[in-house]
């Protein structure tokens, strides 16, 4: 941020984290420039599957959040669920969730992965109806190694199109040619929600500049 004039943002969790932590790293924050915290609950440890969050000081996100806003002018970003978060029971309930989360001092949204367009519009037009009314921008993740898409999508309940299954099954043995796909299919998806105003794009680049920098010279951004 302070040499290079990109903006950067702080993922901070509820796991493990007590009070006097999250003061300090804020203090740290303000002190090195830092301006932007992304909120999340975070997953239980994976040594601890039924990791208790309420034995901590933070049990849900909205509380990190409130915590946060108490005190600071931090720009703080939340996560979104397009098709609801996997330990819902309902996509309503879920919506619920949402908002009392924002109402908590979020700033920004940013979406879960998705590979369906129609879902994330669904999404807005019922956030929207919720008073949920703050910029969402959509979380895309290309296409790069079938079995990494398909843990990731199992882990969030994230569902893939068939089309999407095939182009996937067709050249699961050709790493570069799937590689290509994943540009070309999350730059189609970035190009139409562009031409349908989404408030913003982020995304999910797994450490691969080089097919980032594709997508975005694809979709005109670069």
């Amino acid at each position: 941020k302070n040499t290079l004039g990109i903006e950067s943002m702080a993922h901070f969790t509820c796991i493990g984290q007590d009070e006097q932590d999250v003061d300090r790293m804020l203090a740290e924050m303000k002190s090195l420039n830092l301006e932007n915290i992304l909120a999340l609950r975070g997953d239980p440890p994976a040594d601890q599957p039924d990791f208790d969050f309420s034995r901590g000081s933070f049990r849900h996100a909205s509380d990190l959040i409130a915590y946060i806003r108490k005190n600071n002018s931090f720009c703080i970003a939340a996560a979104a669920y397009v098709e609801g978060h996997v330990d819902a029971k309902r996509i309503s309930k879920d919506l619920e969730y949402l908002k009392i989360k924002v109402d908590a001092g979020v700033d920004l949204l940013i979406t879960q992965l998705f590979f369906d367009n129609r879902l994330f519009y669904n999404f807005i037009e019922e956030a929207t109806a919720r008073g949920i009314n703050c910029p969402v921008s959509a979380g895309i993740m290309p296409i790069f190694r079938a079995d990494q898409i398909k843990s990731i999508c199992a882990k969030s309940g994230c569902s893939i199109p068939a089309k999407l299954v095939l182009l996937m099954d067709k050249y699961n043995d050709n790493p570069e040619d799937l590689r290509k796909v994943g540009v070309e299919y999350a730059a189609n998806q970035i190009r139409d929600l562009i031409e349908n105003g989404v408030d913003g794009i982020h995304l999910y680049t797994m450490n691969r500049p080089k097919s980032t920098r594709e997508i975005l010279e694809a979709t005109g951004l670069l």
